[in-house]
């Protein structure tokens, strides 16, 4: 059954102790819903100009699946005499290829393009979701906490869509052919969280243009 509700994921996890660093978390299931038959046409290159056709895929009974999972981007321990200071490659925007989109946009009705898959999917689901091309940039990491030893990570939300599906292709209204499919493509979210341990540490950190501060996950402060 549809399930039109997009579900927060909980807060990544903090360090617990000093280079105590916990595995990512569980993939959690986001949203979920059906999707509409889609009948595309093949239009008769002999008949120029005119509506036959010389064969249709039917794609039915669809499911788009949304999840979403915290990935460590960055570990590190850092004191006062020895804050850290590291530059790592990071990926962001949409993991996919041009097979895989002209698949989605096929599902979802749209244009094949990325910018129309994800203002489909933001109308289905009444959600912001950007979807750009996939692009790898170089980004600085520091802390330097102003007492003590600390250990801090840095998390990056990655979101995973999913169709799955059945088609079949009909000529001259037979069927002559029949599958099930299953389309995915991930989207690097510019979503970047950093957690420490101690939980309260007071820290000067730098990482993204946007990143928030989690404590633990009931007292948590977003940083603009």
């Amino acid at each position: 059954m549809s399930n039109l509700t997009w579900n927060d994921i909980p807060a990544p996890p903090a360090p617990t102790g000093i280079n105590q660093f916990p595995p990512d978390p569980s993939i959690v299931q986001v949203a979920q819903t059906n999707l509409p038959l889609q009948s595309i046409k093949i239009p008769d290159p002999k008949e120029s100009g005119t509506e036959d056709y010389i064969m249709e895929n039917i794609l039915y009974d669809q499911v788009l699946t949304v999840t979403a999972q915290w990935k460590k981007v960055v570990a590190a321990t850092a004191s006062p005499s020895t804050p850290f200071h590291q530059t790592n490659s990071v990926t962001t925007g949409t993991s996919t290829t041009e097979t895989i989109t002209k698949s989605f946009s096929a599902s979802l009705g749209v244009k094949a393009s990325l910018v129309s898959i994800g203002a489909s999917m933001s109308q289905t689901f009444s959600q912001s979701i950007t979807m750009s091309e996939s692009q790898t940039i170089s980004q600085e990491f520091s802390v330097t906490p102003k007492e003590g030893e600390i250990s801090a990570i840095w998390w990056q939300l990655v979101y995973t869509f999913t169709i799955t599906g059945k088609s079949k292709t009909l000529m001259g209204g037979k069927e002559i052919f029949k599958n099930s499919f299953t389309n995915t493509m991930t989207n690097a979210d510019e979503t970047f969280v950093s957690t420490f341990f101690p939980s309260q540490a007071k820290v000067e950190t730098s990482g993204f243009e946007k990143f928030m501060k989690v404590g633990d996950a009931q007292n948590s402060e977003m940083l603009n």
